[in-house]
């Protein structure tokens, strides 16, 4: 389609053009005045500033999920670390208190080690409600929380 000119807007024949008027017409009589022009690029300047605004919104806030997950991860690595040392001992000093009992070293740590096969199985059995369930529910609470937390 050819431009159109001011003075094809103003000729009589096309008033049937301005009764149902062109995408393109439009556009024309749109930017033909000066403050209009000036506006369209305004509403330029300002789309593309909240563009860069909302583009940085998202870095941040992947941030602050990133950050609140390695957090939480390093939190529950530190506290099985401590656990497990701490567990180590207690289990040392169940499997001499047995020995005495039992009269048997070697019996003794059998029956610990049985009692963490029976946890261990224990563990395995409810892990979707014990580990799954927990994890998803909290990254979900992660990533679909709006404001940071301060």
């Amino acid at each position: 389609m050819a431009p159109l000119h001011r003075s094809a807007i103003r000729t009589p024949t096309t008033t049937s053009l301005l009764q149902h008027p062109s995408p393109h017409l439009i556009y024309y009589i749109m930017l033909s005045n000066d403050q209009n022009i000036e506006r369209f690029a305004d509403f330029v300047k300002e789309a593309k500033q909240w563009l860069m605004l909302k583009k940085e919104y998202t870095k941040l806030d992947i941030i602050d999920k990133v950050v609140r997950i390695l957090t939480a991860l390093t939190l529950v690595f530190i506290i099985a670390l401590l656990s497990l040392t701490a567990l180590i001992y207690l289990s040392f000093s169940a499997a001499y208190l047995l020995a005495d009992v039992l009269q048997s070293m070697s019996l003794a740590f059998l029956v610990v080690a049985v009692i963490y096969l029976a946890l261990l199985l224990i563990v395995l059995l409810n892990k979707r409600t014990w580990i799954e369930r927990p994890l998803v529910r909290f990254l979900i609470k992660v990533f679909n929380e709006d404001t940071p937390q301060s």
